[in-house]
């Protein structure tokens, strides 16, 4: 196979779909195509500096932990942004990205968990409802 095939055998996996078929025509997976948990990301929104997708972070933070974010912005409210990435970024060379994912990240008085473990059957609705809004998303040939 060549790399093309492999991004998208891997890409396909990941969400449910590919570029090669949405440029074909078939309608993109819907996000819980396939109990599949990625997203197909854009190169544009991808912030090779922090390898972070803009897109889907803001987006995740903001339908997850608005009240902590609007802490952020209260604080900082000309450079919120640069205030959580800087933080994001010191974190994440210190002590890795597992890290992060499985304590959150503390920014002034605000507490963002970065992602939410699965759910236990017992569990609550808000615990399910907090597990699906996870966004990880995909992100093919960035250019350097």
């Amino acid at each position: 196979t060549n790399e093309q095939a492999l991004e998208s055998a891997i890409e396909k996996y990941l969400t449910g779909t590919c570029l090669e078929e949405l440029k074909a025509g078939v309608q993109e997976a819907s996000p819980d195509f396939n109990n599949r948990l990625y997203r197909i990301g854009q190169p544009s929104d991808f912030n090779m500096q922090f390898a972070l997708d803009e897109r889907f972070f803001w987006a995740f933070l903001e339908k997850t932990q608005e009240d902590e974010l609007d802490k952020v912005k209260r604080n900082n409210p000309n450079d919120w942004q640069r205030k959580i990435y800087e933080r994001f970024d010191r974190l994440i060379k210190k002590h890795g990205i597992l890290h992060l994912l499985k304590k959150g990240l503390s920014v002034d008085d605000a507490h963002f968990n970065l992602m939410y473990p699965a759910p236990l059957a017992s569990s609550s609705n808000k615990v399910k409802q907090n597990f699906a809004a996870n966004l990880f998303s995909c992100t093919r040939q960035l250019r350097y």
